[in-house]
Parts: structure tokens; C-alpha cells; sequence
């Protein structure tokens, strides 16, 4: 893993390069609202969104047409058309119904999670976020890079957490190559990622690196988190 830029893309760009099961929650709804209004862009639409239906699932209230114009850059059109990708989710997947709780307490069960980057062709970056009881409460993609490098900002791994409420963080990216050894740049990106987390009172419990045969861990490993 070097430190060196990504490609920049937007939204529906993204999607079509990296495949819509790899964009997350903000890159979705931008995919889903365009172009910024009103000086906001794109992206700062897309955390009001998510903000706003994340708010909603926790107090168990509905997102009304009335909750998303309420946020600028957001109009009839374009409330409409989130409002309708919800309800098709919900309807299509039953994501109504109350789903069964997954808890990570090692980093083998952190692997179960995450190993379908292992497949990739290109780096990526991913993390998972818990609650105090362990309990997974949300995957997202960091970053995706090349074949042999990804970049990833520290700040686009703390700021899911904060989002979240998380107060674990478990770091993932793959090699692609087949190698599971820790680079110098693994280690020194693990040693900044505790420390910036850590000023926000999170905790970092691992870094691992996937490979599409298996895994390691960067660092120092123990049988449970707890």
C-alpha cells in the first residue's frame, strides 16, 4: 500500500467504474441526486440525506417528502425520487424487517466480513465500524486504489465513525498481489489511524490485510477483541 492520490470521480462515475455494490451510503444518494444546487455540493446534499435517514431508523420514524426538502439543494424532483428509491429497497429487500444482529469479537470473525475484497483486482480500503457491545453497525468503503496501491485519508476513516456513534473501528485492505506481508506504509498508516482515533475516544482494534487466500493481521494480534 503506498500513499498516492486516487483517481477522483464522481458519484455516478464511481459507480460505473467501481460497480454499485463497492460506493457508499454519501456516493449513492449523490448517484441519485446529480449535481449540487445552490453552491452546496453534491456530497454536502448527500450527508444532510444521510443524516436525516439515519436520524429517522433511529427514533423508528418515516422519512417524509416533507423531511428531504427541507434540506437545501434539495427540491420536489429530487425528494421524490429518494423517497421512491427507499421505499423500492424496503418493498424489494424487506429491509422493514428487523434484521439479526452480527457481532465481531476477533479478527477472524472480522474476516468473515470483509474477505470478499480479497477477490478484487484493485486495493481497497474498508472498514467496520461497532458499538460498545461489539455489535457491527455499519461496513464502508474508504477508498479504492490501484492494482498495487491505495491512498487512505484518515479522515474519511474517522468521520464514519463519529456518524455511527461507533466506538470500535476495525481497519481492512486487500493485496491483490497474493502477499500478506505488512509494508512499512501498513504499519506507519496503522500507528496514525490509533492515534487519530484515539483522540476521539475510538478505538482501533485491528488492521488487516486480505489477500484472495487468506488474511494477516498488521501488528500485534490477540484470540478476542474483548
Amino acid at each position: 500500500m503506498k500513499d498516492t492520490k486516487s483517481l477522483q470521480y464522481g458519484p455516478r462515475e464511481k459507480l460505473l467504474v467501481y460497480g454499485i455494490e463497492n460506493l457508499g451510503v454519501k456516493d449513492l444518494l449523490g448517484a441519485l441526486i446529480g449535481s449540487g444546487v445552490g453552491g452546496r455540493t453534491y456530497a454536502k446534499i448527500a450527508s444532510s440525506v444521510s443524516r436525516l435517514i439515519r436520524r429517522r431508523i433511529r427514533l423508528q420514524q418515516q422519512v417524509t417528502l416533507e423531511d428531504l426538502q427541507g434540506i437545501a439543494g434539495i427540491g420536489e424532483a429530487k425528494a421524490i425520487m429518494i423517497l421512491a428509491g427507499l421505499e423500492l429497497g424496503k418493498r424489494l429487500y424487506g429491509c422493514d424487517q428487523v434484521r439479526e444482529k452480527t457481532y465481531v469479537s476477533n479478527s477472524s470473525q472480522a474476516y468473515e466480513q470483509l474477505k470478499w475484497i480479497g477477490s478484487k483486482k484493485k486495493e481497497y480500503a474498508v472498514a467496520l465500524y461497532l458499538n460498545a457491545r461489539m455489535e457491527l453497525i455499519a461496513q464502508e468503503i474508504i477508498a479504492v486504489g490501484r492494482l498495487n496501491a491505495v491512498h487512505i485519508s484518515l479522515r474519511s476513516l474517522a468521520i464514519p465513525a463519529l456518524m455511527h456513534n461507533a466506538l470500535y473501528v476495525i481497519l481492512a485492505h486487500n493485496h491483490p498481489s497474493g502477499g500478506a506481508d505488512a509494508s512499512p506504509q501498513d504499519i506507519e498508516i496503522t500507528r496514525k489511524a490509533k492515534e487519530i482515533l484515539a483522540l476521539l475516544d475510538i478505538v482501533l482494534l485491528d488492521h488487516l490485510i486480505i489477500t484472495p487466500t487468506g488474511w494477516a493481521v498488521v501488528g500485534d494480534t490477540t484470540d478476542s477483541y474483548m
